[in-house]
């Protein structure tokens, strides 16, 4: 997990993928298909992304290979594509479901034993990006992979609002892991809200299943106040505005109005992709900045999307959102497909779905909503073998 973002690991990611979208021209679908739900979406970042590239190319004088090479991890959206027939399968769907949140608890399990090991001893016996590492001896905090383990989090809870199982005392075991790694290691507060959200979901979900006539009129406006007295006290807690934490709020706001303002930088785009090496602090804001810090695109979510592709990207989000919103309309499993529409959204604070970390993430989650679109549980088995399980 620790090179997952090096630019070797995205090269051969992308490989991988138009290597699978060449195949696919060669492989009979099944009769039955699954619709291709945001068939739109993808090819409006697409669309947007070749335009940015060109205005790139041309307002900076860079060419367009020097461009591409900063630009090409959003062709990773064409894992929408590429693996949308594979996942057609349910037994392909869950596997994949299985393989992710076996993989989430043995990458957390090895971070939990790693963190007391540097508690009690300073030293780190696995192997880290050097800018990991040294983010672990100044602030004790192993963020890497972060949007991963966020991501099978969210693959876990989605798996049982999918088939309706309760959660196992595996389960729990798990969900405790998750939660000491959240809090303690990984220290992600945003990460450790989302993923709170994500089982507040599954048991309003499951209330909602079992006392369905009390749940408009007494369920669903207690559990509302508790939400939101809940939201006050960790927003309280984290210290978000104040405290040891008020340098990151400062520059977060300072960074939201640098992106806003450079949206329209160059017209109908915004700083595009120009390269690193010859615009450093357009890209990360001037070389005074307060508290030392230097400005980042993916720190702000959308605000930096729209500072990177200027108003050519509303374009893009628009569409997004309302398929999205389509998607679940038409869903057999309306609370499965919020679910994944609610991790979708809850990016776009501060985390931007199509940021590179992210992107293979934000194409098989669109992969999924189409899953849950179709998938139909059969509500006399609660136990098969199509409950998944840890």
């Amino acid at each position: 997990m620790n090179n997952y973002n090096s630019n070797g690991s995205k090269k051969i990611i992308l490989l991988l993928i138009l290597i699978a979208l060449f195949l696919n021209l060669f492989i009979h679908s099944s009769s039955n298909k699954m619709s291709y739900g945001f068939t739109v979406t993808v090819l409006s970042l697409l669309f947007v992304c070749v335009l940015v590239v060109f205005g790139t190319s041309v307002t900076y004088h860079e060419t367009l290979p020097a461009v591409l090479s900063t630009s090409y991890t959003h062709l990773v959206i064409l894992g929408y594509f590429a693996f949308h027939d594979f996942f057609e399968k349910k037994e392909n769907m869950f596997w994949f479901i299985r393989l992710t949140i076996c993989t989430c608890f043995a990458f957390i399990l090895l971070q939990v034993i790693q963190w007391f090991f540097f508690k009690f001893t300073g030293t780190l016996f696995l192997s880290y990006t050097s800018f990991g590492s040294y983010f672990i001896d100044k602030t004790g905090k192993f963020y890497e992979a972060g949007e991963f383990v966020t991501f099978a989090q969210a693959v876990f809870v989605f798996s049982h609002v999918l088939t309706r199982s309760s959660f196992s005392i595996k389960d729990y075991l798990f969900i405790l892991l998750n939660l000491f790694y959240c809090f303690f290691v990984n220290q992600g507060r945003v990460g450790l809200i989302i993923f709170l959200s994500f089982l507040l979901i599954y048991y309003v979900f499951f209330l909602n299943m079992k006392y369905k006539s009390l749940f408009k009129i007494i369920i669903l406006p207690i559990s509302l106040i508790v939400t939101s007295w809940l939201a006050v006290k960790l927003f309280e807690y984290f210290n978000f505005t104040s405290g040891t934490n008020v340098a990151s709020y400062t520059v977060r706001t300072l960074e939201i109005q640098y992106y806003l303002a450079s949206s329209s930088l160059n017209g109908w785009f915004g700083i595009g992709f120009p390269s690193e090496i010859n615009y450093y602090y357009l890209l990360h804001g001037s070389s005074n900045l307060l508290y030392g810090g230097l400005y980042s695109i993916s720190d702000v979510g959308i605000v930096g999307f729209i500072g990177q592709f200027g108003y050519i990207g509303i374009m893009f989000i628009l569409i997004l959102i309302a398929q999205l919103l389509i998607s679940i309309n038409s869903s057999r499993n309306k609370a499965a497909s919020f679910l994944l529409i609610f991790f979708v959204l809850a990016q776009f604070g501060s985390l931007f779905p199509t940021d590179s970390p992210r992107i293979l993430f934000f194409s098989i989650t669109l992969i999924m909503i189409d899953f849950s679109k179709k998938y139909e549980v059969n509500q006399n088995v609660r136990n098969s073998q199509e409950i998944v399980n840890v």
